[in-house]
């Protein structure tokens, strides 16, 4: 384009020169020549200006495509850095709670142990509502197939069993051992883990039961026989409340 344009100047500036020494005849050419030279230059300068105007187009679309290409570069570089990041919070995470599972580990196999030594004292009634779970404590912590959190489970199981029944008056019917050997069919009384009353249907055999370093320990006491019939009687509501005198032991 550019030699074109520079031939049209050439040509323009030949023929003003030429005309002013020509005839009119050769003025007429050379003005007619000029006429076409000016036409040219427009028609350059035409195309020149949308050359132009498509190559603006052009550099500004490669221009945001390059900016969008950085972004992309950047914000996968954010990216890889947020899942780095994510990544070492993971791996700290993961070794927190495996520090976590191993003191509970350790933890529920000390309970185990306290629980199946505990369970030798507890009373028979309590005894016959855990057992199920008290067989569920693994003999050996370190050979078992239970998860820490199957037997971590179980432990807090038999604490709440225990504990419920710690905080209550239970009555149960029960057999015992007479001062004679034979088999008698009595009422006891449970306060909690702390003390029982217990008292046979004739009112012949009674006693006291209190829980020992082995086991519960039972003591016939007859001469308390009506107290306690009254203390069950006013239990199970079939009298008027009232204090009833027996003897308690604090441990």
């Amino acid at each position: 384009m550019r030699t074109r344009l520079g031939a049209a100047g050439m040509l323009l500036t030949a023929g003003m020169a030429w005309a002013a020494e020509a005839p009119l005849s050769e003025t007429r050419t050379a003005l007619e020549q000029w006429v076409t030279t000016r036409q040219l230059i427009a028609e350059e300068t035409a195309e020149w200006a949308t050359e132009k105007e498509t190559l603006q187009q052009t550099t500004a679309l490669y221009e945001r495509e390059l900016q969008r290409l950085d972004e992309q570069l950047s914000g996968t570089e954010t990216r890889n850095t947020q899942a780095e990041r994510e990544q070492a919070e993971l791996e700290e995470r993961k070794e927190e709670l495996m520090r976590a599972m191993n003191t509970l580990t350790s933890s529920v196999a000390e309970m185990e142990v306290a629980l199946r030594k505990l369970s030798r004292e507890f009373p028979p009634a309590l005894v016959n509502r855990i057992e199920p779970l008290i067989a569920r404590l693994p003999e050996n912590s370190q050979d078992t197939r239970l998860s820490a959190i199957e037997r971590m489970q179980t432990v807090i199981g038999l604490l709440n069993e225990v504990e419920k029944f710690n905080e209550a008056v239970t009555l149960e019917t029960e057999i015992k051992a007479d001062p004679d050997g034979r088999e008698v069919q009595v009422q006891t009384l449970y306060l909690g883990l702390g003390q029982a009353f217990f008292v046979d249907a004739s009112g012949e055999f009674a006693g006291i039961g209190l829980s020992g370093d082995t086991g519960w320990e039972w003591q016939t006491r007859s001469e308390l026989s009506p107290r306690i019939r009254e203390l069950i009687a006013v239990y199970e509501n079939r009298q008027p409340a009232d204090f009833v005198r027996l003897p308690l032991t604090v441990r």
